[in-house]
């Protein structure tokens, strides 16, 4: 695995919400930034654990809806087929010129963020045959 050779920029508002962290992005890349293509891709992904199907896996980790009021904490936060375990993408925009776009993202705070992460870390792992 070779790490990716990009800047991360982050700034953090904390707001008072039920279980959701919903984040915006702003990215610039080296290609065009198609929204279309973005929306594919992400939606396309699937990593180790879907392809191992492990049993906190969600189907599609990344759901991307098209409703341009979406994502949204109350109705998305649970959103998968194990609910919560998906983060959910939609505004997927082009941004200030034809190589920088926008989106919005949530995912659930304690389901895939605090306990589902370490779950599924936990299956990765035993699965690899790296527990004793």
């Amino acid at each position: 695995m070779t790490p990716a050779k990009f800047e991360i920029s982050a700034m953090v508002h904390r707001v008072a919400t039920t279980d959701g962290h919903l984040e915006s992005l702003y990215i610039e890349t080296e290609e065009r930034f198609e929204p279309e293509k973005v929306a594919r891709i992400l939606a396309g992904f699937r990593g180790e654990p879907q392809r191992l199907k492990l049993p906190t896996a969600p189907d599609e980790p990344i759901i991307v809806t098209r409703d341009e009021a979406r994502p949204q904490t109350k109705l998305d936060r649970n959103a998968g087929t194990i609910p919560g375990m998906s983060a959910v993408v939609g505004r997927i925009r082009r941004g200030l010129d034809s190589h920088s776009g926008r989106l919005t993202l949530l995912s659930h705070n304690t389901i895939r963020g605090a306990a589902g992460s370490t779950i599924l870390t936990a299956e990765l792992m035993y699965r690899k045959g790296l527990l004793n």
